[in-house]
């Protein structure tokens, strides 16, 4: 896969003053750290796919940066690291104000991605399996 930055996600970068362009883009950095993704729109937000899913994205509000795993398990597994940050179940709210938690975004994109890859793994093993058929048959 193409690591690779969109033109969408360029446009929704210049939506914002130069000091909200540079967080944001520090976040964007931060992502592709932690592997190839290829950029996109998805839920009208700055989006990472990797393989089939979307291993995270990000939108800028007033008071914080909305971080997306885009799942509701993924969090799950991190309570103890965000117990400071205001969450729920498919979001972690990150502070402007604040430096970024790094090594935080790039364990919960490492996560996502690996819950993208067993996923992946699971359709292969269904479709080499027969797709419902008996030995019988």
């Amino acid at each position: 896969m193409v690591s690779g930055k969109s033109k969408e996600v360029e446009a929704y970068l210049k939506l914002f003053s130069s000091s909200e362009q540079a967080l944001l883009e520090e976040l964007r950095q931060i992502i592709h750290s932690v592997g190839k993704f290829e950029e996109c729109i998805s839920y009208k937000m700055p989006a990472f796919r990797y393989k089939e899913g979307i291993a995270a994205g990000f939108l800028l509000y007033r008071h914080h940066i909305g971080f997306y795993p885009f799942s509701g398990v993924t969090l799950r597994n991190f309570k103890e690291d965000i117990k400071s940050y205001k969450s729920t179940p498919g979001a972690l709210q990150l502070s402007r104000e604040k430096k970024l938690p790094r090594g935080l975004i790039k364990k919960i994109v490492r996560a996502r991605m690996k819950e993208i890859d067993q996923k992946s793994t699971g359709k292969t093993a269904k479709s080499v399996s027969g797709r419902g058929r008996s030995a019988k048959s």
